[in-house]
């Protein structure tokens, strides 16, 4: 059994009933030339797209893992895995202007540590969410963290900038991470 109920001048659905159910938009009503209206292609849904270096500023707080290779810094000849939790002040005009990381490092090897940095840098954010970053983790201490060193980045915004997707992109190190606005 096919039912068609017109709802006001501009939807009209029909249902058919059996086993289950199923709607079917059709056009009801007129167009500026007097003929039938449809909905044929509903407009895509479109991603946010009014990202900015504007986006990205205050207070993120941020997670990240991963895995140093061998003969990278800090631990020289030894693959290494860590984890770390940290903060980043991002100024809304592409600059990392503080922030702070304490990594937790384990490896195969003889060292096992806590390394403290302290952060700093630039990112660049596209309309598109899809950007860049540049961070220069500086040890805090002399020892076994290694030595300065710039890290590139990609990152992904999400929710005009409430958080931020990163990894890490120089084919040194594997790393991942989450940041979110304090």
């Amino acid at each position: 059994m096919i039912h068609s109920v017109c709802l006001g001048r501009g939807l009209s659905i029909l249902g058919v009933a059996a086993l289950g159910s199923c709607l079917l938009l059709a056009g009801c009503g007129s167009n500026s030339s007097g003929g039938p209206t449809s909905i044929v292609n509903p407009p895509p849904v479109q991603a946010q797209t009014s990202y900015s270096n504007a986006s990205l500023n205050g207070t993120y707080s941020f997670s990240e893992f991963g895995q140093y290779v061998p003969n990278s810094t800090p631990v020289k000849g030894y693959p290494a895995y860590f984890s770390g939790i940290g903060i980043l002040q991002l100024d809304g005009n592409g600059n990392i202007t503080s922030g702070s990381v304490t990594q937790y490092i384990i490896n195969s090897g003889p060292n096992e540590s806590t390394c403290v940095y302290t952060l700093s840098g630039s990112y660049t954010l596209p309309n598109s969410a899809s950007g860049t970053a540049s961070i220069t983790e500086t040890p805090a201490a002399s020892g076994t963290c290694g030595t300065a060193a710039s890290i590139p980045f990609t990152l992904e915004a999400s929710g005009q900038g409430a958080s931020l997707a990163l990894a890490e992109s120089d084919g040194i190190s594997i790393v991942t991470g989450t940041a979110i606005k304090q």
